[in-house]
């Protein structure tokens, strides 16, 4: 799967759904704002349904909530709902699961900073192409 970085500090939604369609970023933030969706702060409504625009289908209806996870588990990409610490402060993000290679793909990209503390809440299995 090929890494999309988020543009803006609230386009975690819109990269995430390219990097699991297999699109761009312009791309799916075309076809979320063609359809009526926000594209500030993506709900995870908007993302299922760009997914299916895309042919990608989730594997089930809602996301499974975790305490804890080990994500080498999980055989099929998925979109993680996760908390995202940035500056002393807990926000909602969303990251993917790229089940072939075996990583998370986190589109927050803070130029010259490490990696951003990430809690996985939930994750929601998508249908492989």
């Amino acid at each position: 799967m090929r890494y999309i970085a988020q543009e803006t500090s609230t386009d975690c939604g819109v990269a995430a759904l390219a990097m699991l369609a297999g699109v761009t970023l312009n791309e799916a933030r075309d076809y979320l704002v063609d359809a009526g969706f926000k594209v500030s702060g993506v709900k995870a409504k908007a993302i299922v349904a760009g997914l299916k625009h895309f042919g990608r289908e989730p594997l089930r209806a809602s996301s499974i909530r975790l305490a804890s996870i080990n994500l080498n588990r999980l055989a099929d990409d998925a979109l993680l709902s996760c908390w995202l610490k940035v500056d002393e402060e807990w926000c909602g993000h969303w990251a993917v699961w790229d089940a072939r290679g075996r990583r998370v793909l986190d589109p927050y990209v803070q130029h010259g900073a490490a990696e951003a503390p990430l809690r996985i809440r939930t994750y929601l299995p998508v249908k492989a192409r």
